[in-house]
Order: structure tokens, then C-alpha cells, then sequence
């Protein structure tokens, strides 16, 4: 049995600050986002990236293919991924395909960090092992 995991270092990233909105001679009205930080992030990212991710099944046991595939993507406005790419092959292509497919079953990756910008890039190194 093959298993795969996750981790996903952050290139760049700035501080966005919360929304201040100020009416008439009221006190200031600040509005914040539930903030997450890049930990829970990525953990969260992690564990849906590993519910899509499965280990090619036509590779016999006597054929494992081991390796780490880096796969970037950006993260859009509504928080899909987009412009899904392969950065780092594993030389197999079956498994470089698997990584593929499976950041590009990713759902929703909001809430994002404050710390991310639009457009943020992400990579994803994925391990396909042997148990």
C-alpha cells in the first residue's frame, strides 16, 4: 500500500490588515475576517488534498513507484486553485499525473491567511512512499 503526503511552504506572502470603515462621528468600526493561520491552513489543504489523492493503481506492487512531485498553483479571488502546474516531476509520469489531478480536485481553500495576497502562489511537494 502506497501513501502519500503533504507539506506546502508559502514562497511570499505580506500582511493584510483588517477592513476599518468609520461613519459620522461614531467610533470607528472595525470588521475582521475569522483569521487562520498558515498552519491551520496548510493542515487543512493537507488533509483534502490527501482525500483526492490516489496512488495509481495500474503500477503492480512489484513496479512501486516512489518520489515527490512539486505541483504550484495560485490561489483565485473566490479561493480555487488556478493555473495548476507540475515543478518538480518525479519521473514517473503516472504519478507526477496523480499529484496533478488531485490539486486540481481541491475545493474551496478559503479562509486563506491574512498573510496572502491575491494571486498567492503555492507549492504543493507531494511523497508518494512505500508503507
Amino acid at each position: 500500500m502506497k501513501s502519500a503526503t503533504l507539506f506546502i511552504p508559502v514562497l511570499s506572502a505580506i500582511l493584510i490588515s483588517g477592513v476599518v470603515a468609520a461613519q459620522e462621528a461614531d467610533p470607528p468600526l472595525v470588521i475582521a475576517a475569522n483569521a487562520v493561520t498558515l498552519r491551520q491552513w496548510s493542515g487543512n489543504v493537507k488533509a483534502d488534498l490527501n482525500s483526492h489523492l490516489q496512488y495509481p493503481t495500474f503500477l503492480s506492487a512489484d513496479r512501486m513507484s516512489t518520489g515527490v512531485v512539486s505541483v504550484s498553483f495560485r490561489a483565485d479571488s473566490a479561493g480555487r486553485p488556478m493555473a495548476v502546474s507540475l515543478t518538480r516531476t518525479s519521473r514517473s509520469r503516472a504519478l507526477d499525473l496523480a499529484a496533478l489531478r488531485a490539486v486540481g480536485h481541491l475545493g474551496n481553500l478559503r479562509p486563506m491567511p491574512l498573510t496572502f495576497k491575491a494571486n498567492q502562489l503555492v507549492v504543493a511537494n507531494i511523497f508518494f512512499a512505500a508503507d
